[in-house]
């Protein structure tokens, strides 16, 4: 998306459709799924993440993405989004997936211990056998700190 630029009606049409909160600014207006919303700019419908992040930031270089760092798929928030490669967007990813048995990312049953796994260029990388989730997670923690250069959810320390 090169040089979008919105006049001042399609810009206030823009940001109508948000609603913002004391951190995100959800999208309310139409969306193409998975909460990702949709806004029309003659003559084609562009992301409204991808919108806001033009409008406040410029153009979106070529071969990069607009990661949410904030893992709000509705958020219009030029705050919380970043020109990442696809490799980094992969990388912040927030949460297990949902078929996960452990409940943690990167956490896998194996028999009555606990394998911790990465992804490092598409390829798996097994870290070793841990008695405990609470040890597996940690190394794979560790290992998307060393490895990533996105894991922002990684950086965060935990509530205690």
């Amino acid at each position: 998306m090169n040089n979008l630029a919105l006049t001042e009606r399609t810009a206030e049409r823009f940001w109508s459709k948000v609603e913002k909160t004391e951190t995100c600014w959800n999208w309310i207006g139409g969306g193409v799924g998975r909460g990702y919303g949709s806004f029309w700019v003659a003559p084609r419908h562009y992301l409204a993440h991808r919108v806001s992040f033009a409008t406040a930031h410029g153009s979106i270089p070529e071969g990069m993405v607009i990661d949410h760092k904030c893992h709000n798929h509705s958020c219009v928030n030029p705050d919380h989004l970043q020109a990442v490669t696809p490799k980094q967007n992969a990388e912040n990813r927030a949460g297990p997936m949902k078929t996960s048995q452990t409940g943690v990312r990167g956490v896998h049953p194996k028999g009555r211990k606990f394998r911790a796994a990465i992804s490092v260029g598409g390829k798996p990388f097994r870290l070793g056998l841990y008695d405990t989730i609470a040890e597996a997670e940690q190394a794979v923690i560790e290992a998307r700190l060393s490895y990533y250069t996105n894991s922002l959810t990684d950086k965060i320390p935990a509530a205690g």
